[in-house]
Parts: structure tokens; C-alpha cells; sequence
């Protein structure tokens, strides 16, 4: 996912993309910890590379995120829709993305 202009965003550095990345390549688990600490569950952070993301943390987030409503939550532009292509479930969205992700369900709910 990515913002939109005019979105109303969570707090994180406002280091500059370049320095996020850096921090990001020479540490990233301290890099991504300390923002956690600092800004808390959600929160935002711009890497050169991978662009604007929101971030966030913890099981229960990451539930809501998973099972919200396809018109909510829009993928966008990312760095990794970019590199896999348009093709990719990571660049689409609503119905298009439903009838991807209803494809590959079913060999992970299989007999257990």
C-alpha cells in the first residue's frame, strides 16, 4: 500500500527517504525497532527505493489489515508490484485481487 496525496498519515522520522534507507540497508531490524519505540504501532516512513509506506505492527493489526474490505485498503504503487509486475497479486486490487488470492487459498486450507 502506499499514500495518497492529501492522506492524513501516522507520525514517523522525517529523515528524508536517503537517510531512511541507509539506516534501512546498515540496520535494519534496530532501524525498524527504534521507529516501532518511537512512533508505536503504526507508523510511517519514507525509503528511497521502496517509497512512502505505512507501517505497522502486531498481530491484531496485521488481522484487520487481512481481512479488511478490498475497497478499503488499496495496494497502489510499491516497490515490490513494480518488480514482480502488474501481473502480480501485489499490485492489484479489489475484485481483480479476490479472484487472485481465491486461487491460491485452497492449498493452504487443505485436510489437516
Amino acid at each position: 500500500m502506499t499514500a495518497t496525496v492529501g492522506a492524513n498519515l501516522p507520525p514517523g522520522p522525517g529523515t528524508g527517504k536517503h537517510l531512511n534507507q541507509a539506516l534501512f540497508i546498515l540496520a535494519r531490524n534496530g532501524a525498524f525497532r527504534r521507529w516501532h519505540e518511537q512512533y508505536g504501532d503504526i507508523f510511517f516512513v519514507d525509503i528511497n527505493g521502496f517509497g512512502p509506506s505505512v507501517v505497522i505492527q502486531g498481530a491484531e493489526l496485521h488481522r484487520k489489515v487481512f481481512t479488511a474490505k478490498a475497497d478499503v485498503l488499496h495496494a497502489g504503487d510499491n516497490a515490490l508490484g513494480r518488480v514482480l509486475g502488474k501481473g502480480s497479486i501485489f499490485s492489484m486490487d479489489e475484485e481483480e485481487h479476490l479472484a487472485e488470492r481465491r486461487k491460491l487459498l485452497p492449498p493452504f486450507h487443505g485436510e489437516r
